[in-house]
């Protein structure tokens, strides 16, 4: 099955969970998103951006049961603290990112702050370790 096929049937499924949660229809959310999605396009984000950022504001909408100009600052705070019960400090920071691009397209003063990333990796490798990575490097050249 082709892509964009399987990916429209996925974006018709979740917008249909987001109308359901909202209690009927909901073609204030179709046209918001299909307006968000043009407006990350014309800033010339990426296909992963779009679908990632489609992804996570679909996901909060349904939490949130609100329509996306309905949605307030103890909304997203409720949301966050939900997010961090089920997800990573790294995983929590692009559906940050996502959530925040959404309220400045919506001209929304409402806002996330970003989790702090953690660095899992925080030993260095020593200067005869490059080294020694260089030496093997120039062995191993074709």
């Amino acid at each position: 099955m082709n892509t964009a096929n399987s990916n429209r049937r996925h974006e018709k499924r979740n917008l249909s969970l987001i109308k359901t949660a909202q209690g009927g229809n909901c073609m204030d959310c179709e046209h918001v998103l299909e307006n968000y999605k043009r407006f990350l396009i014309c800033k010339d984000s990426s296909a992963p951006t779009l679908e990632k950022y489609s992804k996570d504001i679909r996901q909060m909408l349904k939490h949130t049961k609100k329509k996306p100009k309905e949605i307030t600052q103890k909304d997203l705070d409720d949301y966050k603290i939900h997010l961090k019960e089920r997800y990573s400090q790294n995983t929590l920071t692009p559906k940050v990112a996502a959530i925040n691009n959404f309220m400045e397209y919506l001209k929304k003063p409402c806002k996330l702050s970003a989790p702090t990333k953690v660095v899992k990796n925080k030993n260095p490798l020593t200067v005869d370790e490059v080294k020694r990575m260089f030496e093997i490097s120039k062995d191993d050249a074709m």
